[in-house]
């Protein structure tokens, strides 16, 4: 349960990787803009279904870091591209990741790596292994160790926070409250994947928006109610991600 909270709501990398994405400021070199924006089009075509051009994208953005000998940020681009979706299917953007940081000496990445890994394997976290760390990555651990979700609720009203992190963060609140099961924690559940729904509607994120439908069937199926149409919804949804992958490939 706790592994399954902190491996799949580290969504966001440190703003230094993604900070320039909408503009070209803060003194970004021109070429490193055109790795983040790219980074960001992998994720967007990543969120939609469309896998080959989410690789395409992420391997464009590798290739402009390299170029520059920027290995730190490529090893960064994989790691952002594994924790907007971590399943098993992606663990080849931490390898490329962990890879970049050794050639780079990108201590910071190494030890966000090695968080990632040492949570993916359900291994006990020790905070001081991970002390340096900045943020989200190290309240990630405090929690992880603690077995708190209270990192999640902090998180969401952080206004530094992204939708795309507030959007994993409530479908992980979701879960928590449908696995409590009281009415005032189902009413809960109810709110959060309602704002979790808002925000993937709002940026036509179909692989999210068919999660939440997921876990509203979850939702309905705990309380008892029809699910008839729910399910119907979610075919449909999911015959668009294959319409999207098939168009893609």
């Amino acid at each position: 349960m706790i592994k399954k909270i902190f491996i799949i709501f580290i969504i966001t990398i440190s703003s230094t990787l993604i900070s320039a994405c909408g503009s070209k400021s803060n003194g970004v070199s021109y070429e490193n803009y055109r790795g983040l924006k790219n980074l960001d089009n992998s994720l967007n075509y990543l969120l939609n279904g469309s896998n080959n051009a989410a690789m395409n994208s992420y391997n464009r953005a590798v290739d402009i870091f390299i170029r520059v000998n920027d290995f730190c940020n490529a090893a960064k681009a994989g790691i952002f591209l594994y924790t907007a979706e971590p399943i098993s299917e992606n663990i080849h953007f931490l390898k490329d990741a962990e890879n970049y940081s050794h050639l780079g000496k990108c201590n910071n990445e190494l030890l966000i790596i090695s968080l990632l890994l040492d949570i993916d394997d359900n291994k006990t976290i020790n905070i001081d292994d991970y002390i340096n760390l900045d943020e989200p990555f190290l309240s990630f651990a405090e929690a992880y160790h603690n077995k708190s979700i209270e990192p999640i609720k902090v998180l969401i009203d952080q206004k530094d926070t992204s939708n795309r992190l507030k959007s994993v963060l409530y479908r992980k609140l979701t879960e928590h409250y449908i696995n409590i099961k009281s009415d005032e924690a189902l009413s809960l559940a109810n709110i959060m994947i309602e704002n979790a729904l808002k925000i993937d509607q709002s940026n036509s994120w179909l692989k999210n928006i068919l999660y939440d439908e997921k876990l509203k069937l979850k939702l309905m199926q705990t309380q008892k109610t029809n699910t008839d149409t729910q399910i119907k919804k979610i075919d449909i949804l999911s015959e668009k991600i294959n319409v999207v992958k098939e168009i893609d490939e």
